[in-house]
């Protein structure tokens, strides 16, 4: 089973909980059981909604097309990279790196 397999069915068990029913039996959940009181069917329904949003998500992703395009930087261009003498996340450093390659003569 695939990740979004198993979300979708944690979230079938979480839904039928919500509603009373026993998600391994089919059965009505007793009035008196500990997963009918309001504030457990409450949480169900909040975690039935966030597994729904991760399965969308989720499908969004794999639909997406992927990218054929290779990134490819010549030594030159490696060269021109300006170094942050302090850390820096991957996310900054991507971009000064795409900004180099783009703009070869420095105009950003």
């Amino acid at each position: 089973m695939t990740d979004i397999e198993v979300t979708k069915r944690a979230k079938m068990y979480i839904d039928q909980l919500a509603k009373g029913i026993d998600p391994i039996s089919g059965n009505a959940v007793p009035d008196d059981s500990v997963v009918s009181q309001e504030r457990l069917v409450k949480c169900f329904q909040f975690v039935s909604g966030k597994l729904d949003e991760a399965i969308i998500k989720a499908e969004e992703y794999k639909q997406r097309p992927k990218s054929t395009k290779r990134f490819v930087i010549t030594t030159e261009e490696i060269e021109r990279v300006p170094l942050s003498d302090e850390p820096i996340s991957i996310n900054p450093f991507c971009e000064i790196i795409t900004n180099t390659v783009n703009n070869p003569n420095g105009n950003l």
